[in-house]
């Protein structure tokens, strides 16, 4: 038998590796498509949280806006004591929504009731549990101070009974899937 020379050796090897997949080249398939099942269900997830935060954020601006619409409808001389947390000052024989209302498709964040992830916010002070409507207040996100009464004059008087002004911030926080995330408008209502 004559033995094999060096040169076809390298024939024969040459050869045969057109013949088959080598285990590494399947290893290396397998890991690549690995990598790309992987970028596909990242990319699928993210688009999901994406759509989630889009749908939260709509829940909570359309929370914000019909809370604005019934703002605007209530009789104007009633909105400070229909939407504020105070009961005392509630009109006789009408519905007063308060100051906190719920959101049900929002998660609330820590600490905070169900139905008072939304809110009513208007420049008052707290005199003996009794809320105040004051002009001299410096609260620039509602404009203020202002005349809120159109005498020409900012005092610090209590002007809830007698305002033609009425600056109003609606609020919405929740629990969503990026954290804790919140909503608000800031307007100024004025008698008609």
């Amino acid at each position: 038998m004559r033995g094999l020379r060096a040169p076809d050796l390298r024939a024969r090897r040459a050869r045969g590796s057109g013949r088959g997949i080598s285990l590494v080249q399947t290893a290396a398939s397998v890991a690549l498509l690995a990598v790309g099942v992987l970028a596909t269900v990242g990319s699928m997830v993210t688009s999901s949280q994406s759509t989630r935060v889009t749908d939260e954020m709509e829940i909570a601006r359309r929370a914000v806006a019909e809370r604005v619409e019934m703002l605007k409808a209530a009789p104007f001389a009633q909105v400070l004591a229909m939407f504020d947390d105070y009961v005392g000052n509630d009109p006789v024989g009408v519905v007063c929504p308060g100051k906190y209302f719920g959101v049900p498709d929002l998660t609330p964040p820590p600490g905070v009731l169900p139905d008072r992830v939304g809110w009513v916010e208007f420049p008052t002070i707290d005199a003996g549990g009794v809320p105040q409507l004051v002009e001299t207040l410096d609260l620039p996100a509602f404009g203020m101070p202002r005349d809120l009464n159109a005498d020409d004059l900012i005092d610090a008087l209590d002007h809830s009974s007698n305002y033609k002004l009425l600056p109003v911030s609606v609020h919405v926080t929740w629990k969503g899937v990026e954290g804790i995330s919140s909503i608000h408008t800031t307007l100024l209502l004025a008698n008609r």
